[in-house]
């Protein structure tokens, strides 16, 4: 499970630095690990929840720190840049709902304890 945390945060760089062709690949990427992943919802469910951290660990601070482009400041940012940020959060709750539906799925909260019957 901790090697599709590893690759979301990868995927989710990649999609970053390499801009289209990055979406491009990482889009891919996830068809295929979501395939490969269909019945470990944990595991597919932290690939999403780390691919929406990176992606918003990068994205964030530049919307904080400076304004949009139509003005002619010396920094902004693109104004595909919010909706790229909306994205990654969505990604990154519908990872942590798959997360937490995966991880109460395999761990119940009240397992049956086992029946003891006297010898006699």
């Amino acid at each position: 499970m901790v090697a599709s945390g590893v690759l979301g945060v990868v995927a989710g760089y990649a999609a970053l630095a390499l801009a289209l062709v990055g979406l491009i690949l990482v889009s891919i990427l996830s068809v295929l690990v979501v395939a490969w992943l269909r019945r470990r919802l944990a595991a597919m469910g932290m690939y999403l929840f780390f691919l929406g951290v990176t992606g918003g660990a990068f994205l964030l601070p530049i919307v904080m720190s400076s304004a949009a482009c139509p003005s002619v400041e010396s920094t902004c940012y693109s104004p595909s840049t919010v909706p790229a940020l909306v994205a990654f959060a969505v990604v990154l709750l519908s990872g942590l709902g798959m997360l937490v539906l995966g991880t109460s799925r395999s761990n119940p909260a009240s397992p049956k304890a086992p029946t003891v019957t006297p010898n006699t």
